[in-house]
């Protein structure tokens, strides 16, 4: 997912939730705050769940405390309205994959034991690979921010916590699999809302957490480079890196596949019926990996074909249930 790497978004609303707490905060503070919220929103669902949580973790104590409460009413103001516009435009169009959530795509896309820490092959091949993770040292790091006592840190803190107990979904398990032994969350109820049953694939509201323990890191690296030298600084932000190749597994774990039009479609004078395998796991990887690759066939041979090219899922694919009736005769 592209727009997970470029969503300068969430920390801009971040940066300018942070002004309102200083005490010469303006209006234009909160207007920015609520408008990259807006944008967050709009660039993924599941982004804007991330910087709500940012949103509260940090703006809630500065309407409760600050004197000047102006720019934050503002800045929720702005926010509420995104959503509902969101929420509208949303259940108008309509996605006809996302409202059928079963108990094997929600553990799939919740973070568990054995996908929020480094790569296992298991997990990329009958699972559902993750991209995040939380990162000991930054953890580590914000923890220190909080003895240090940092400004905000408690906040953040909070923030870190609530992220994570979404990113984990209704069931913690230690793995991902139908098999592995899992317990209720406590905020399990949010998949019973009425919206809960579009929030699929909560892991990628670790983004939250993401963003508040790398602030921290930055802060805690900052303050020990005054104290102990650039060197000690320089070590740190090295660890880190390394971590973070080393956790998430890039570019190690890519393959390179090949993507030329098979010829044999140039004989065709009509629509064409791609017979191919299905997948049997439940992640349904291969079967979005074989829609893709069909659909790319398809933007060089132009001829139709039964595949639904906009709506990838099992229960909207004509190619499957034409595959099926083949395959009993």
């Amino acid at each position: 997912h592209v727009y997970q790497i470029l969503i300068p978004w969430l920390p801009l609303m971040a940066l300018y939730l942070w002004k309102m707490q200083q005490p010469d905060t303006q209006l234009h503070h909160g207007v920015l705050a609520g408008v990259f919220f807006g944008f967050s929103l709009f660039t993924s669902g599941y982004i804007g769940i991330a910087a709500g949580l940012v949103g509260l973790g940090m703006g809630l104590p500065v309407l409760l405390r600050s004197e000047n409460r102006k720019p934050i009413m503002l800045a929720g103001i702005i926010a509420l309205g995104s959503a509902l516009l969101y929420v509208y435009l949303f259940q108008t169009v309509g996605q006809p994959g996302a409202a059928h959530a079963n108990s094997d795509t929600l553990r799939m896309g919740s973070l568990s034991l054995s996908s929020v820490g480094p790569p296992s092959t298991e997990v990329d091949r009958s699972g559902h690979s993750w991209a995040l993770a939380l990162s000991a040292s930054a953890l580590a790091l914000s923890c220190v921010a909080w003895r240090m006592r940092i400004a905000g840190a408690r906040r953040l803190l909070v923030v870190v916590l609530l992220s994570t107990l979404v990113a984990m979904g209704p069931q913690w398990s230690i793995g991902s699999f139908s098999e592995a032994q899992m317990m209720t969350s406590p905020l399990a109820g949010l998949w019973d809302l009425p919206m809960g049953r579009y929030l699929r694939w909560s892991g990628r509201v670790l983004w939250a957490s993401l963003l508040a323990t790398s602030a921290l890191s930055a802060v805690v690296i900052s303050r020990i480079s005054g104290r102990l030298g650039r060197s000690t600084g320089v070590a740190l932000v090295v660890m880190l890196l390394l971590e973070v190749w080393l956790m998430v597994g890039l570019p190690s774990r890519q393959s390179v596949l090949p993507g030329d039009t098979p010829k044999v479609y140039l004989e065709a004078d009509g629509p064409v019926y791609d017979l191919v395998g299905q997948g049997i796991n439940a992640s349904g990887e291969v079967d979005g990996w074989t829609n893709a690759i069909l659909c790319h066939y398809q933007t060089q041979h132009s001829h139709s074909i039964a595949e639904d090219c906009v709506t990838v899922g099992s229960e909207s694919s004509a190619r499957k249930e034409l595959a099926t009736w083949v395959a009993s005769r």
